[in-house]
């Protein structure tokens, strides 16, 4: 006899005494996530909060990236975007990459002051970086969107 009991995103199968566990596939919540970083990060230029726009802008592209390993049945772990990149089972353009390596650099330095030799990462950012970071993780989010078969 086989059954099945959920509870939220696990499952367990019941096959005769036997219990299995399945992970569901939680690639479009990241993916949904990273949307929301998105947001967020255009929301922190708006009001002038350039570090956190350009945060927020890496953990769009960090997270849209793991969506896209999920989806592909895969386990994605750390923070270095164009690792997670070059991780992925498929040919990645270059210019992507190097994209993926401008938002790795704001991963730390925009949250820590010890992320320079002094001042506070406030002091560090502005415009520039945080229309750069938020045009980069749109690019990688378009990217993952449509590795998904998914649009816009």
């Amino acid at each position: 006899m086989r059954h099945v009991k959920s509870s939220g995103s696990v499952k367990a199968i019941y096959v005769g005494n036997l219990k299995l566990f399945v992970v569901a596939n939680r690639s479009l919540d990241w993916l949904r996530q990273a949307e929301e970083d998105l947001k967020h990060a255009e929301y922190s230029f708006k009001i002038g909060d350039y570090e956190w726009a350009c945060f927020a802008s890496q953990q769009s592209a960090e997270k849209a990236i793991k969506a896209l390993h999920l989806h592909l049945g895969q386990e994605a772990w750390g923070h270095v975007i164009a690792k997670l990149l070059k991780e992925l089972p498929m040919d990645v353009p270059e210019d992507l990459i190097d994209k993926a390596k401008v938002l790795d650099a704001y991963y730390v330095s925009t949250r820590y002051p010890n992320g320079f030799p002094e001042g506070a990462p406030f002091e560090h950012f502005g415009k520039l970086q945080a229309q750069e970071a938020i045009k980069y993780a749109g690019e990688i989010l378009e990217f993952v969107r449509s590795k998904m078969g998914l649009q816009g």
